[in-house]
């Protein structure tokens, strides 16, 4: 009898385990799903999906705008280690040739984490993805500009690129919710 009973109860928690284990799995490849969707129509997919998972936030993702918001603090937490970057560069002695461009470029990256950041996540809070659109551009044409300014070879062309890749994906993102409106 006791035998039974022990067999009755590891059948009942294994089948607990079984429908609680499937339930997470199921929300989990809904969830992938609608990252998937979202990143499928960015100019790099992969690199899309790779960052929106690497957030922590990504798990609370239930609609495209909510993988835009995520995009924009990915973008956020970038331009600000490659503002900080800048801001050592310009503070080094030998630097005194570039301050000029590195003044330019230290401004583009404020207005990303001031104005261009901050208005995308609104926007996307709004439902209005056009304007998120627009900040995604104007940060892209901003490293771009940085980038140009030192004639392709600055001394953060690694972070201007991440930056710009990063922006596009944020613009593609918000380009795919005005389809979806």
């Amino acid at each position: 009898m006791k035998k039974h009973y022990l067999l009755s109860i590891n059948i009942f928690l294994c089948t607990i385990f079984v429908v609680a284990s499937s339930s997470i799995v199921s929300h989990s490849d809904d969830h992938d799903k609608l990252i998937v969707k979202a990143c499928s129509d960015t100019p790099k997919p992969e690199l899309c999906f790779n960052y929106i998972k690497s957030d922590p936030s990504n798990k609370n993702v239930k609609n495209v705008s909510d993988v835009g918001i995520i995009m924009a603090k990915v973008l956020k937490r970038n331009a600000k280690v490659a503002r900080d970057k800048i801001q050592r560069i310009a503070s080094a002695k030998n630097t005194q040739d570039l301050k000029v461009q590195l003044k330019a470029c230290l401004a583009s990256y404020n207005n990303i984490l001031h104005i261009d950041v901050k208005v995308a996540i609104e926007s996307f809070k709004d439902r209005n993805p056009r304007l998120a659109e627009i900040g995604a551009d104007t940060a892209a044409d901003g490293v771009s500009d940085c980038e140009e300014s030192f004639n392709g070879k600055s001394p953060i062309t690694t972070y201007n690129n991440r930056i710009h890749d990063i922006a596009l994906l944020l613009a593609a993102i918000a380009k795919e919710l005005q389809v979806e409106n």
